[in-house]
């Protein structure tokens, strides 16, 4: 199982990430599930084992536009498969770099032409062509949601500015559905909490499970 999970900041994208690590973990089993891969906001684009120190942080912030580009494109490509088979949790990825890149990080231009969202379709040409199964999760909040977490749970460093949060909920909509993974799951995190979230994930989901998922949930089930 592969799950690629996105949205706007603040919608639960890396809580529902870890959530669904125990789960598969428990369930599904496979060392791939150990990482979820949630490193792709600039500066915090190293997270294994932990995240760069603050003193790294305003490092990696004063680097050059072009710099921070290039390490980016890095990291995405690091972590875009390159074999069948593959199972995995990856928050944000192309998805937050195409968004986030030309609005904070002053890289990859804007609009249809914008050199990010050329990036964006090379990297999942080559994820439909490696992992097909992967099933692409969008989280929703309302903006009075997102702007009520911002402000009960401020973050250092945070990406969205306060003034953006409708844009980039529409950017992170437009994405989705432009995405061509044919598995796609949509769930509102309004309400919800994190362990309702997780089941309604784990409900949705269920469809889109490959044979090799079953065999390995049966077998686990069995033992």
């Amino acid at each position: 199982m592969r799950v690629i999970i996105i949205g706007c900041e603040y919608t639960g994208t890396t809580t529902l990430g870890y959530g669904v690590r125990e789960w598969a973990l428990r369930n599904i089993g496979g060392y791939e599930f150990d990482l979820v891969h949630d490193h792709w906001k600039i500066p915090h684009t190293i997270d294994h084992p932990s995240d760069l120190t603050d003193e790294e942080q305003e490092q990696y912030l004063a680097l050059s536009p072009r710099i921070k580009e290039a390490a980016q494109r890095h990291n995405l490509f690091y972590h875009t498969p390159a074999k069948l088979d593959t199972d995995g949790i990856v928050v944000g990825y192309y998805f937050e770099d195409e968004i986030y890149g030309p609005l904070y990080y002053g890289y990859g231009g804007e609009g249809e032409q914008g050199d990010r969202r050329k990036v964006s379709q090379l990297i999942e040409e080559r994820n439909l062509e490696f992992a097909p199964e992967t099933v692409l999760t969008l989280l929703r909040a309302s903006p009075e949601v997102i702007r009520r977490r911002m402000r009960e749970s401020p973050r250092a460093r945070q990406t969205v500015r306060d003034e953006d949060v409708e844009m980039v909920l529409r950017r992170f909509e437009d994405a989705y559905e432009r995405s061509a993974f044919p598995q796609k799951i949509a769930l509102d995190t309004d309400a919800s909490t994190p362990e309702d979230t997780l089941a309604e994930f784990v409900k949705r989901v269920d469809p889109y499970l490959t044979g090799r998922d079953r065999d390995r949930m049966a077998g686990r089930a069995g033992s």
